[in-house]
């Protein structure tokens, strides 16, 4: 039985489509995974150098012991700031995508590029929309300083 190349084409680009994001959310929760298991190898390593706790508490005392402390504290995900620019790094890239996609339905003349444009960049500014209100609220409910 053959099938026309139009039809195939048409029937797995959203299945690829689908598949694409699942690895990209695979890979970014297995980077995740690993960043944190090499921080617990580096703390428990630096944990295991100390025989003793009056060890540990004069080596924290000291200036060397502070400037590792501070290299081994990684942002917290919690602070309403990084999650503000974690909205805002998908919301810049979707609406410069939708942006290209106005562009193109503009110099090409094609209605094929509309739909995609107003999807992703109603996404974007969805986004942007959502950073804002979380700063706002965070700072309205009083969780973060003023800077």
């Amino acid at each position: 039985m053959f099938l026309p190349a139009a039809w195939l084409f048409q029937g797995y680009m959203p299945i690829a489509g689908m598949v694409f994001v699942c690895l990209i959310i695979f890979v970014a929760h297995r980077s995740k995974r690993l960043r944190t298991e090499a921080q617990r190898d580096v703390q428990l390593a630096l944990l295991n150098k100390f025989t003793t706790a009056e060890e540990m508490t004069r080596f924290l005392q000291t200036d060397e012991g502070r400037r590792l402390v501070d290299q081994l504290a990684l942002p917290s995900e919690d602070d309403p700031r990084h999650q503000a620019v974690g909205l805002l790094i998908p919301g810049f890239v979707l609406t410069s995508l939708g942006l290209a996609f106005v562009v193109l339905h503009w110099v090409m003349g094609a209605d094929g590029y509309l739909v995609p444009a107003i999807i992703t960049g109603f996404l974007g500014l969805g986004f942007f929309g959502a950073s804002g209100l979380a700063l706002y609220l965070h700072r309205k409910l009083s969780l973060t300083k003023r800077r």
